[in-house]
Formats: structure tokens, C-alpha cells, sequence
């Protein structure tokens, strides 16, 4: 994501922060942070901290939240989200992991907010913030690095995925083609959610 898209998300979310602050993957200016990984004591203490602000890395979504609610009392959230179209989370889901095979499955804000209140925790506040995006220029940054020799191949590919995208799909990316010839790339849409939530 762009820095301007995460300065979106810290805006929202420098309101609601207060005390200690446990952040992973996600850049909270102005707060004293902490990271996974870099000298803490693991496991976690309950409740050894007021918030817990992260970007999920685990496909067990509901493990995650229930670690998160465990260790703080407050959780915030921050991941992209495909549409509530049932086409829409495979779809998605695959095309971000053509481009980075490390990703977990993407879901939809309403799946997200299903499972805050599964795992016991309130939503208080939840954003969806959009950023149009040169999807050469978004490939780049990961492709060469997982893909290699196969970089121009697999380009081309997550470019059909999005030309070829299933209408509610086209409907969520939004894509803007260039004009043939024109030697441009294709711009899409990604959506981020910002979840904040409270333990109940």
C-alpha cells in the first residue's frame, strides 16, 4: 500500500489509541511501539497490553482475533478486503496470491466483522479506505522476488485476471484500462478495512 493509504489508516486510528501499544505490520507514528519478533517475552501476558494493532499474517482468522483478545483489551485491525459477493473472496483471494503466494485469504469486511463478534470482541468503529493502484508498478514490488525467471509471465497473468474478473468482481477492483497502444498501465482498485474493537 501507498504511505498516503496508511497515513489514512493512522488518521482514523490515532483517535482511539490510548496506553500501551503492541503494533505488528503496521506503522503507528507517534506512539511508543513494539513489535513481534524483537526481544519480547513470548507468550504474551494477558492483558499485558491496552491495544494490539496489527495486520493478520495467519489464515486462522479466528485464532488470530481470540490471541489478540487475550492479550489486550482493545484490537485494531487493518487488512485488505474483498467484496461480500460470494465470487468475489476466491477470486481476490487467488489474484493476491498470484502476486505474493504468502498472502492468507482474503475476506470480505462483513466476514470480518462476523468474526470480531464470534471471537467475543465489540466493533466500535470499522472504515473502508480505497486506493487506486498501478498494478504494474504493484506486481514489481513482490513478483521478481517469488517468481523470478517467470516475472513477465506472471504479469501478464494477474493482467488477464483482472480484464477477465467475473462482473461483482470487476464491479469491486473497478478497473481502468488504458487506451490500446498507449504503453500505460491498468489501474485497479484495492479496499483496505480498518476494524477497531473492544473485548465484550
Amino acid at each position: 500500500m501507498s504511505d498516503s493509504t496508511l497515513q489514512r489508516a493512522n488518521d482514523r486510528l490515532a483517535s482511539h489509541l490510548h496506553g500501551t501499544v503492541l503494533t505488528a505490520n503496521i506503522v503507528v507514528p507517534n506512539r511508543t511501539q513494539e513489535y513481534w519478533g524483537q526481544d519480547l517475552p513470548l507468550p504474551f501476558l494477558n492483558d499485558c497490553y491496552d491495544w494490539v494493532v496489527c495486520n493478520p499474517t495467519t489464515s486462522q482468522a479466528s485464532t488470530w482475533l481470540r490471541e489478540m483478545a487475550r492479550v489486550a483489551q482493545h484490537v485494531a485491525f487493518w487488512d485488505i478486503v474483498a467484496s461480500g459477493h460470494a465470487k468475489a473472496e476466491p477470486y481476490i483471494s487467488a489474484f493476491e496470491r498470484l502476486r505474493h503466494p504468502t498472502r492468507a485469504r482474503v475476506r470480505s469486511l462483513r466476514t470480518w466483522l462476523a468474526l470480531f463478534e464470534k471471537t467475543g470482541l465489540v466493533v466500535e468503529h470499522h472504515y473502508l479506505i480505497d486506493e487506486v493502484v498501478n498494478l504494474n508498478q504493484w506486481a514489481l514490488k513482490t513478483v521478481p522476488i517469488f517468481w523470478k525467471d517467470e516475472t513477465s509471465l506472471v504479469l501478464q497473468r494477474l493482467q488477464a485476471m483482472v480484464v477477465q474478473a467475473p462482473a461483482p468482481v470487476q464491479d469491486w477492483l473497478a478497473p481502468q484500462l488504458p487506451l490500446e497502444g498507449s504503453g500505460e498501465a491498468i489501474q485497479f482498485t484495492r479496499h483496505f478495512a480498518l476494524i477497531i474493537g473492544r473485548r465484550a
